[in-house]
């Protein structure tokens, strides 16, 4: 009441008649004033004039603060305030100060420090999309200045305008594209889809940062205070990101399609291509614990793993950790230059030689999974997802097939990694045990189809005592409905049609019944 009463009173005054800006930002100063003077309780809230997505508007719709910009080209007050929200204990709209190492120089583990690595991974995603970081100084707190700014791209005003949908980070991607050529496009793509993972890793830092520094606002709905100014403006930097990430998978993979990679605990054939990876990762000795606090658990579902299936950035560190290779993403494990591999190439040609076999036996089973997986989508007409199913599946072959070939490699006059023993190797022995062992394969596979129709050919002799169980079931099913049919019920179709079936029932009943007497 006292809100509405200033404002009409400013309304209507002689020198700002009808100028409803200056009396609304009238009226919330002079309740400002009276919450000062009295208890809060008595003037709960302040009244904001906001638009749908949280900035200042005027009666018109159009934007007061946030977005409008000086003639000179200088940021307004409202956008300096939000680029020195910062401080220990903050994290900035963008921060790429080292992660560890707070704005007031206070040393934290490098892992807590949210906000920093959301920053790095941002960087490394830059980086991937051709940008050019090398040099860039950023202040204290993180912040990039005008200069660095306008190293990454001449356009650049404020660092939000890199991302989103129409980010300059996605129309150089574009540009990108369009100038490359056709046989280099494949490459250009696995970079964009490395730093649409990155930024998905970015996303996720950047939340942890938001539930370890809550907002502390009483309001019900975000105000224009400091807290919820701070808030506004981080949620608007995720949703840029992730438009980004998903603007760059659409460029790889087509619509709404993102590299499969599910460790869920599930019957299905994505889960079970997940399950014989990470057992493959298990037997070449990878790292599959998370350690939470004084606590260490094994990656799985709520540990590491988020509801889709896909690995946490965390758990991601932790099944890299020892290589020395930086910030990684799930493909970086596989391919022909993958993790996979340099981890088998230290395995062979020691004690532990059996275990990269064992390894080579668990993708073969991811592999075909991933084919039925890919074989249903297609099915069910859902091709925009195909694409990058078989980009995954295509990174699991090769790894695979870099293996065997690893296994079987043996140097001419040098003891190699499939050789038994430390005699010096020829040509022609190396020729003749690569014939041997690729002779082996075979008859093994051929044992493999042979043990399995065997297998499938005994499943399909059902016992006969669950025959004549089953039948006799039916027979007193079906004779209960003729009864109630003469009681005068009315009976469906396939109630009907069961009762007609009682006299071939019989039959399967009787035959059933002698061939079990013959087998006892």
């Amino acid at each position: 009441v006292f809100f509405t009463g200033e404002l009409y009173e400013a309304l209507s005054s002689s020198d700002r008649r009808g100028d409803y800006h200056y009396a609304f930002k009238q009226a919330r100063t002079l309740l400002k004033n009276e919450q000062g003077k009295h208890n809060r309780a008595l003037f709960p809230g302040c009244p904001c004039m906001l638009s749908s997505d949280g900035d200042l508007i005027t009666d018109d719709g159009k934007p007061l603060e946030g977005d409008v910009r000086k003639p000179d080209g200088e940021r307004d007050e409202c956008e300096v305030e939000n680029e020195e929200l910062t401080g220990e204990g903050e994290t900035p709209v963008r921060c790429w100060r080292t992660p560890g190492v707070l704005a007031s120089g206070k040393l934290i583990s490098r892992w807590m420090d949210f906000g920093a690595l959301a920053g790095e991974a941002e960087r490394a995603a830059l980086e991937s999309l051709g940008f050019d970081t090398d040099g860039i100084v950023v202040k204290g707190n993180g912040f990039l200045p005008p200069a660095a700014l306008k190293k990454l791209s001449v356009e650049l005003r404020t660092y939000a305008e890199l991302w989103g949908s129409t980010g300059v980070a996605v129309q150089q991607a574009v540009q990108e594209l369009a100038n490359c050529a056709s046989d280099e496009q494949h490459e250009l793509l696995g970079d964009f889809a490395v730093a649409a993972e990155l930024l998905y890793q970015a996303e996720g830092w950047r939340s942890k940062d938001m539930e370890i520094h809550p907002n502390k606002c009483m309001e019900s709905t975000l105000c224009y205070c400091y807290p919820c100014k701070k808030e506004r403006s981080h949620q608007k930097m995720m949703k840029r990101i992730i438009e980004t990430a998903h603007k760059l998978e659409t460029l790889v993979f087509g619509e709404r399609s993102t590299p499969q990679r599910n460790w869920l605990n599930k019957a299905n054939k994505s889960c079970l291509a997940g399950k014989a990876e990470k057992e493959c990762l298990r037997v070449l000795e990878f790292n599959l614990k998370l350690r939470r606090g004084d606590d260490e658990m094994e990656i799985m579902e709520g540990h590491g793993v988020d509801k889709k299936g896909m690995l946490e950035p965390d758990a991601m560190h932790a099944i890299t950790r020892g290589f020395k290779a930086g910030i990684c993403v799930y493909s970086d494990l596989w391919g022909t230059t993958g993790l996979v591999r340099e981890r088998a190439q230290e395995l062979i040609g020691t004690q532990k030689e059996q275990c990269v076999d064992e390894a080579v036996e668990r993708l073969k089973e991811s592999e075909r999974y991933r084919q039925e997986d890919i074989d249903d989508w297609r099915a069910k007409g859902v091709s925009d997802r195909e694409a990058s199913h078989q980009h995954m599946l295509d990174l699991i072959k090769k790894s695979r097939r870099t293996m065997v070939n690893l296994l079987l490699q043996a140097r001419a006059g040098v003891p190699g990694a499939g050789d038994d023993g430390s005699q010096r190797l020829s040509k022609n022995a190396i020729k003749k045990d690569k014939a041997r062992r690729r002779r082996k394969r075979s008859q093994q596979e051929e044992e493999e189809k042979v043990a399995a129709a065997e297998a499938d050919e005994e499943a399909k002799r059902k016992d006969p005592v669950k025959i004549i169980r089953s039948l006799d079931k039916k027979i007193r099913e079906a004779e209960q409905l003729s009864r109630e049919r003469m009681g005068g019920k009315n009976l469906n179709e396939a109630q009907l049609f069961k009762i007609c079936q009682i006299p071939l029932w019989n039959e399967q009943l009787a035959k059933a019944m002698e061939d079990g007497t013959d087998r006892l």
